[in-house]
Formats: C-alpha cells, structure tokens, sequence
C-alpha cells in the first residue's frame, strides 16, 4: 500500500518540482529543496529564486519547518508583540517564537529582532547545531571558528559552496538543513530519525518525508472547500483539471506539495463479514469483495453497527488503493446504477459443491467499473444496458422497467457529456457533470436541450 501511495506522491512532486528547479541543481540540491518545499520550509513560487538571499525572519520559519514543532506553527494565531519590529501579525511571529524560545535564535539588546537583516554561514550554522542540540559552549574555539569546524565536521556543509561572513540563498538553506536531517544529534543518532524519518547510510527516505506531509482520508459534504489552491490535482489516479469537491468524495491533500487527490468511487451491497473481528475490524466484504479500512473513524463506524454490520446493506466510500475511508447506511445506502456491460466471465467454484459463477463487469455512468455476480442461467451480452441495484444478495440487474431506466439514464448521460465537450468542456469534467445532471433533470427541460444540440448540429 505504501508504495502505491508513495508513487501517488512522488508524481505529485515530480509535478511541481521538475517544471521549476534549474537545471543547474545538483542531485543532492533537488532532494534538499523538495524536502524544504514538502516540510513547508519553502513554497513552490521560491524555486525560481533559489539564489536569493534568505532574511533571519525566513530563516526562522525554515529551522522550524525542519523541527518537532512545524505542525504547531500555524496553529499558534496572533501572539502579540515578540519585538520592537515583529508584531503578533507578522507572517514571521509564530516562527520566531518557536525559534527563539528554543534558542536556536536570538534577539538583539536593543528589542530588535531585525528579521529583514540577510543570515550569514555562520549564523545559519550556528542555529542548526543547535537545532541538533548542542551547546555552543561545548565547542572549542571561539566564534566563528569553532562553530563553523564542527558543522563540517558533522557534513553540515557538504555540497555548500559559502564561506565565513558570505549571505546564505535559500538553496543554501535548504541543504544546510537537509545535511542535519541525516547528522547525529548532540544526544547520538540522526536527527531525521527524532522527526520521524527513515534515515539510513547517510540518506534520507523521501518517501517517509512524503507521507508526513499528506492529509486525508477526509469526505466532502456539501460546500466543502480546500484550504488552498491546489497546483496538482488528481482525481481517481488520473491528473484532473477540477479540484470541485461534491458530497461524498473523499479527498487527501498535501499542502506543501499544494496537491489534492480525489476519489469518486463507491462500493455499495450487503456486508457478508468483518475481519478479523468486528470488534475491532480492518477489513468488510461487501458483495463479494473484501476492502481494507482506511482510517480508524471508519472502522469504528463499522465496529459500531450491530454485529458489524453483517447482514446490512451499506455504501463504502473508497479512498486511494481503493480502502474504505466512510461507510453509509439506512437509506442513503440505497443505491442504483446504470451502465454498459462490457463482458462476462463464468468460473468453477467448489465451496458448497461444485457450481459455476457467473460475474459481468458493467460500465456505469459515474465512470466506475463494476463487477456483478448473477445467475449463470442469465446471458448479458456486451453493450447491453442495464440497472443494478442494491438488494439482499448483493448486486443483481433488474429487467423490463430496470432496463428501460437504463437506457432513458444512458442516452441523457451521452448527449449531456457531448453537449458539455461541445461547449468545451474537458472529457473528464464532462463526464462527471453529465452523471450527476441525468439523475435531476426532468424530462422536459432534457427534450427541449436535446432539441436544441440536434438543431445546432444540423447548421
């Protein structure tokens, strides 16, 4: 599961990051500053300035994203005046005040926190030893030299090109303080392995960093909106243009890499059992298929249902690597679907005596494939349109009135989708518009659009 998430997030940062680092950053330059954009050190709009100098209130808010407390900084809201110059709305304070409250900076005599002053090699690393925890009176020799020898001394300074007394760029930074992900801290070990972090020979585990920064599995009701604008978006593993939330999506986000992956499908039937207990369950068959839990919310949701739910008919709402992130039930879980059969398949089973199930795979009108099982007496050929509903057994296609429904929902879901792509609309966006329309529109004002698309067709 990991590593399908990870590829997810790699693709995201692929995105975002390939289109803007030049050319001219070395390998370990590009995992630095990706690592600084995903911790929230930097932001994407930076890595087309990668040269320019980095300013002590900046700094501040680099040597915290690269912490313990870099998912508390945003929480902290308006504190009050810190200094003379850094008042509580300063997009620096939270930052500063978690810097200088653990002493890896400090203010001036004079009030002062100067934090449009440039930071230099030495000041960078000073503040990063002492982010490793060590004490500067530890050290031997005096300022800059001792502090300067032992921060080459722990690599601290690999790969930078600065010296004594010279201004730090933000690329500056963000190596920096990648080399102390990998350091050993005053106490012993790596400092990345106290933040959560896989590091081994020297290296840091991207994809740990990675999944430190997703968000998720959340499910959108109705109005639900992002906390950002998303540069990257991906719904139902494939990259989107629409970031629109509708209710029941469920949706993961990762802010710094300003990506949003959102998912549609569903999973609807009768839960048939829980695993391994329904206690305390991390997986629900629901007809016929197993799916892990996403979350613990969800499994507690099931956990909560009489005899966990065996027995009740439930929609799941699935997440990436198709898990269940939320499960409805009573009468919002009564659901219906219509689609194309694309092609059935008849296999031996010998559970209860030799038998032979029949599945059909059906392409439904929200863009999900779905898998029927059905009596092996029935014959569904390709292209037939069908209804499946949700009943006792699981799936089962409904005929004469369901079938006649389907076509009505599949010719308004055709001519909707085309109008829309007329008007230019993209493929997906027209197609996920076209299935929540057909099921509203009434049949007057549907006849009255058709018209009108087959008059503009003849002109």
């Amino acid at each position: 599961m990991k590593k399908r998430l990870f590829a997810c997030l790699l693709a995201a940062c692929l995105a975002v990051s390939v289109l803007v680092l030049p050319a001219s950053a070395a390998s370990l330059n590009n995992s630095a500053i990706q690592t600084a954009i995903t911790l929230g050190a930097m932001d994407t709009s930076q890595t087309g300035s990668l040269d320019a100098a980095v300013t002590r209130g900046a700094f501040a808010k680099m040597l915290v994203s690269f912490s313990a407390y870099r998912e508390s900084a945003s929480q902290q809201g308006n504190l009050g005046t810190l200094y003379k110059d850094v008042p509580g709305s300063s997009q620096w304070a939270p930052y500063v005040r978690i810097a200088v409250q653990q002493g890896w900076m400090n203010g001036y005599t004079d009030g002062t926190f100067r934090p449009d002053n440039t930071v230099t090699l030495e000041e960078a690393c000073t503040a990063a030893l002492k982010l490793l925890g060590y004490k500067m009176t530890d050290l031997n020799g005096v300022f800059p030299t001792a502090q300067l020898n032992k921060a080459q001394e722990l690599g601290l300074r690999n790969q930078l090109a600065r010296s004594q007394g010279q201004t730090m760029t933000y690329e500056d930074c963000a190596v920096l303080l990648y080399n102390a992900l990998t350091a050993n801290t005053a106490s012993g070990g790596a400092y990345g392995s106290t933040l959560g972090f896989t590091v081994a020979n020297g290296q840091v585990d991207t994809s740990t960093v990675m999944l430190k920064s997703l968000k998720g599995p959340f499910v959108a009701a109705e109005g639900t909106q992002l906390p950002f604008t998303p540069v990257s978006i991906y719904r139902n593993d494939k990259v989107s243009a629409s970031a629109e939330l509708n209710r029941y999506d469920v949706y993961y986000y990762s802010e710094s890499l300003q990506t949003v992956w959102i998912y549609t499908r569903k999973a609807a039937g009768r839960i048939t059992a829980v695993s391994p207990s329904a206690s305390a369950p991390t997986a629900v068959t629901v007809a016929g298929t197993s799916y892990q839990l996403g979350s613990s919310a969800v499994a507690s949701k099931i956990s909560s249902l009489n005899g966990g739910g065996v027995g009740e008919v439930v929609t799941l709402l699935l997440g990436m690597n198709n898990e269940a992130a939320d499960v409805i039930t009573g009468a919002e879980a009564d659901e219906v679907f219509y689609g194309v059969v694309q092609g059935a398949a008849r296999s031996l089973v010998e559970d209860n005596g030799a038998d032979v199930l029949q599945r059909v795979a059906v392409m439904c009108t929200d863009g999900v494939q779905r898998t029927v099982n059905v009596d092996k007496s029935l014959n569904y050929p390709k292209g037939w349109l069908v209804e499946i509903r949700v009943t006792p057994e699981g799936y089962i296609y409904l005929t004469d009135s369901g079938r006649a429904i389907a076509e009505m929902i599949y010719e308004r879901h055709q001519l909707l989708s085309r109008g829309l792509m007329s008007l230019g609309v993209d493929e997906q966006t027209a197609t996920e518009d076209a299935c929540r329309i057909e099921h509203v529109i009434s049949q007057e004002s549907f006849e009255a659009i058709k018209r009108h698309l087959h008059m503009t067709a003849e002109k």
